[in-house]
């Protein structure tokens, strides 16, 4: 094979070759270019603006309309965090996210990848990262998505909504240490995080990708948040598909989902 040709309503033509099968199947990631068409991201980020809007309305924080959806993410979010914690429940219920999901352009790539069966068991989540100092705690540290594991055989798919990179924040990984299959973590002020490897001896990447580009990363790959520049915002879509004919009842993937969500919010 090579290359196969994904084209379909709000997706552009993407082509794969071996060379990034090959590379994803080595270092555990590989970033897509242009996914995503740009007015579905539009649509994504009005689908943004709209609620977030209306919910500062009904929690009484005053935003401008006006505004962008940056400006008016930090407002809210720095103004109440009830609200905050509520906009973020809300929003991972976006239709246009879990189409993306369930696309049959996407399910055809992963099975490329070497997910036979691909599913999702967890609802989207869509992070809003704020490089303030204030905000450092909600950023994540490294880590395996152990609670969303349920086989060998599983990736974590990140979409940027706004541009990332290490200027504006960004996803840090560890390419290959997917090959170290499940690990020991630990948890420190909620959060879990790798305890048993040196990571300092390891490669590391700071993903930059455009709004629309598809990043695919091994779930077992480690991986944790880098904060851009003060002020700066990261806006990302991101949800996890496992393989649905490797998973068995009771294996030591399948019982990930016994891992408590030791952090309560965002």
């Amino acid at each position: 094979m090579d290359f196969i040709q994904i084209l379909g309503t709000n997706f552009m033509s993407i082509q794969l070759d071996n060379n990034i099968i090959e590379k994803y199947h080595s270092e555990g990631y590989v970033v897509l270019d242009n996914f995503l068409e740009k007015n579905y991201i539009k649509k994504i980020r009005n689908e943004l603006k709209s609620i977030i809007y209306d919910q500062a309305k009904k929690f009484r924080v005053p935003l401008k309309e006006e505004n962008s959806l940056e400006e008016n993410i930090k407002l809210i979010f720095l103004t109440d965090f009830s609200a905050r914690k509520f906009i973020y429940d809300l929003v991972r219920n976006l239709t246009s996210i879990k189409k993306i999901q369930y696309s049959n352009e996407l399910i055809e790539i992963l099975k490329l990848f070497g997910l036979k069966s691909p599913i999702g068991l967890d609802m989207p989540t869509i992070r809003f990262d704020i490089s303030l100092e204030s905000e450092r705690k909600y950023l994540t540290l490294p880590h395996q998505d152990l609670r969303s594991i349920r086989s060998s055989r599983c990736a974590t798919i990140w979409i940027p909504i706004t541009k990332v990179n290490k200027n504006l924040g960004t996803m840090k990984i560890w390419p290959g240490t997917f090959k170290k299959g499940l690990l020991k973590h630990d948890i420190n002020k909620g959060q879990i995080f790798v305890d048993c490897l040196d990571l300092s001896k390891f490669y590391s990447i700071l993903l930059s990708a455009n709004p629309g580009d598809l990043i695919i990363n091994n779930s077992f790959n480690i991986h944790s948040s880098h904060p851009g520049f003060d002020g700066s915002i990261k806006i990302n879509a991101q949800f996890m598909m496992n393989d649905s004919l490797g998973m068995e009842m009771g294996d030591k993937y399948f019982n990930c989902i016994k891992i408590p969500a030791f952090k309560e919010t965002y």
